[in-house]
């Protein structure tokens, strides 16, 4: 009697447990092989599928986007989310506009649990494409030769990061202009 009681324990939650954990890791393993959704109104995934021809070679958008900001910022992404002279947290052009573009930062080191938004290079590829006035605003230019910076006259405008200083295009326009206009004279 007592080996038909273990025979009928054998066929109870020990029988079946092994297969509820491998079909849980089946699941698991269906949705790592889905293909990623698009977060914003642009598939921005599809998108940096699509091939182009640079320097000979056929590239994904996305190496294109991510290789010119690594050329330009020396990053992969671009931080959207910063704070502002007195700590406040937000959108960093919001930020730009209500501070004149002074006393910006990106997260500091004591900030662990905050997570800042950032652009994907892809989706900054589509921005510089399809709305170049918000690009131009973006904090990815990083200047941080000492005699360029004396010269530009910068100051503290731009996004503190670590030491490194990064600005906008429109941060930069006027001052390059002039710096071009003084080494043609």
């Amino acid at each position: 009697v007592a080996d038909d009681a273990s025979v009928a324990n054998a066929g109870g939650w020990r029988g079946w447990a092994p297969w509820v954990v491998l079909g849980l890791f089946g699941l698991m393993v269906l949705a790592a092989l889905r293909p990623a959704k698009a977060k914003s109104e642009y598939d921005y995934v599809a998108f940096g599928k699509l091939p182009i021809l640079q320097d000979g070679r056929i590239k994904p958008l996305d190496s294109v986007g991510r290789n010119a900001l690594l050329v330009i910022s020396g990053q992969q992404w671009i931080p959207i989310e910063g704070n502002g002279p007195q700590g406040s947290w937000g959108d960093l052009i919001e930020l730009h506009k209500k501070h004149e573009g002074r006393g910006l930062y990106f997260k500091k080191f004591y900030q662990f649990l905050k997570h800042p938004k950032k652009l994907h290079p892809t989706e900054w590829l589509m921005e510089v494409l399809m709305k170049p006035e918000i690009a131009d605003q973006r904090f990815i230019f990083r200047v941080d030769h000492p005699r360029l910076l004396e010269e530009l006259k910068l100051g503290n405008l731009g996004v503190d990061q670590s030491g490194l200083r990064f600005y906008s295009l429109n941060q930069l326009r006027s001052h390059v202009i002039r710096l071009d206009e003084q080494s043609n004279h």
